[in-house]
C-alpha cells in the first residue's frame, strides 16, 4: 500500500501494444524508483489483465470480494421476500402476488422458485392427508351477525315477543308472540292471558297503559295461571318449527327494550318452578330498539330519522305512516314490532354484527 496519497495518481490507461513490450526490455532498472510506482504496478503481466479498472490489483480484489458479499445479501434478502410471499399467499391474498403471476418474477427469485413450489407442494400435501380444522385467518365474508350463515341461507324463524304485566308483585297478566320467516310472512301466532295469584297486587303505574287493573278484569276472567300460559306457548313454538319450515332453523326472540323487561319476567318463570324451561328452539335474541340506538347509519336513529324518541309507538308511526292503535295490547305491540323489524329502514340490521346475541348472555 502506497504511504502517500498524493503520489497515487494513477496514468491514462491505454491498450498495451507489441511495440510496448519492446520498450519494456529497453527500460532500466534505474527508472524504477519510487516517484513512479504506480508504472511499476501497471507494467506487471498478472495485472495487465485488471487495466480496465481504476483501481489496483489488491483494491480490484477486495471489491469483488465486497460485490460477492453485496449478492449474497441481496439473495437472502429476496429469500426473506419470498417467506413474505408464501405467507401472504397462505392468506389467500391475490393483490400481494407479483403482478401478471409468479413468472414474472426477477432473476433472484427465479433462481428460488422451484425452493417455494417444493415447499407449497409438501404444504398442500400435508393439508389433504390431514383433518380439517378451523381457520385461524379471518374470514373475508362481510361482518355480520352471529346468525350470518342462518341469515344467508333463510334459517331464521323470528319471534316477535311481548308481555303485559301488573307490577313485580302481581306478574304477568299477557303473553303474546307472532312468528316471521326470513321474508317476514307471519307463520303463526300466540296470545293469552294470564291468570294472576290470588296474593297479587296490582300497580297502578304499571296498569295504566293496558288498563288491567284488578283481577276482575273481563279479559282475565277463565285465564290460565303463568306456568300452563307459559307450557302453551311452548306447545306453539313446536308446531311452527316443525310445520312448514327447515328442521335446522333457529329462533331469535325479538323484544323491543326487552332485556329490562321481557327477559326479567322471562327468567322469573323458568326459574320459579321446574315444570317451565326455555323453548329450545328459541336460544338466541335481539332488541331492535338497541340495534338503532347501537347504529347511526339506521334511517330510524334518532340523529337521521329526528324522532322525539325510540318508543315502540313511534317508530311504528315513521315506519308506516300510521298510529298505532290499541298499543300495550301484547299481540298489538307484537305485530307492531313485525312490522318495523321487516322494513326497509330496518331489515338490514338484522345481521349486523352486535344485533343478535344468545339467550344465555342477556
Amino acid at each position: 500500500m502506497m504511504d502517500d496519497d498524493n503520489d497515487l495518481t494513477m496514468p491514462p490507461i491505454r491498450n498495451r501494444t507489441d511495440d510496448d513490450d519492446d520498450d519494456d526490455s529497453t527500460i532500466s532498472d534505474d527508472s524504477n524508483t519510487d516517484d513512479d510506482l504506480s508504472g511499476t504496478e501497471m507494467d506487471s503481466d498478472s495485472e495487465s489483465n485488471s487495466m480496465c479498472s481504476d483501481y489496483t490489483h489488491d483494491s480490484f480484489e477486495f471489491y469483488e470480494q465486497e460485490e460477492e458479499q453485496s449478492e449474497e445479501e441481496e439473495i437472502e434478502l429476496e429469500e426473506d421476500e419470498l417467506d413474505d410471499l408464501i405467507n401472504d399467499t397462505a392468506t389467500v391474498s391475490p393483490s400481494k402476488r407479483p403482478r401478471g403471476g409468479w413468472q414474472n418474477l426477477n432473476p433472484i427469485r427465479m433462481n428460488l422458485d422451484d425452493q417455494f413450489i417444493a415447499t407449497m407442494e409438501v404444504e398442500t400435501a400435508s393439508t389433504e392427508n390431514s383433518l380439517p380444522t378451523q381457520s385461524s385467518q379471518p374470514s373475508s365474508r362481510p361482518m355480520g351477525s352471529i346468525l350470518h350463515d342462518h341469515h344467508v341461507n333463510k334459517k331464521i324463524i323470528w319471534v316477535s315477543f311481548d308481555i303485559e304485566t301488573g307490577g313485580p308483585k302481581c306478574g304477568i297478566l299477557q303473553l303474546s308472540a307472532v312468528f316471521y320467516n326470513h321474508d317476514g310472512i307471519l307463520l303463526g301466532q300466540f296470545n293469552e292471558y294470564v291468570k294472576p295469584p290470588s296474593n297479587a297486587i296490582f300497580l297502578p303505574q304499571a296498569c295504566e297503559c293496558h288498563g288491567m287493573t284488578h283481577r276482575n278484569d273481563r279479559r282475565l276472567q277463565g285465564a290460565d295461571n303463568i306456568e300452563e300460559v307459559w307450557n302453551d306457548f311452548c306447545k306453539v313454538v313446536k308446531i311452527v318449527f316443525s310445520t312448514g319450515v327447515e328442521n335446522d332453523c333457529v329462533g331469535v326472540l325479538v323484544a323491543w327494550n326487552g332485556k329490562s323487561c321481557d327477559m326479567e319476567w322471562i327468567y322469573r318463570v323458568i326459574t320459579a318452578t321446574n315444570r317451565c324451561i326455555m323453548p329450545p328452539q328459541i336460544n338466541h335474541f335481539m332488541d331492535p330498539m338497541r340495534v338503532i340506538k347501537k347504529y347511526p347509519g339506521c334511517a330510524l336513529h334518532l340523529d337521521k330519522s329526528k324522532l322525539p324518541d325510540l318508543r315502540l309507538s313511534t317508530v311504528y308511526k315513521f315506519v308506516t305512516n300510521s298510529p298505532l292503535e290499541n298499543a300495550h295490547n301484547s299481540l298489538v305491540d307484537c305485530l307492531a314490532q313485525g312490522d318495523i323489524i321487516m322494513s326497509k329502514q330496518f331489515k338490514k340490521y338484522l345481521d349486523m354484527k352486535e344485533s343478535i346475541c344468545t339467550i344465555e348472555s342477556v
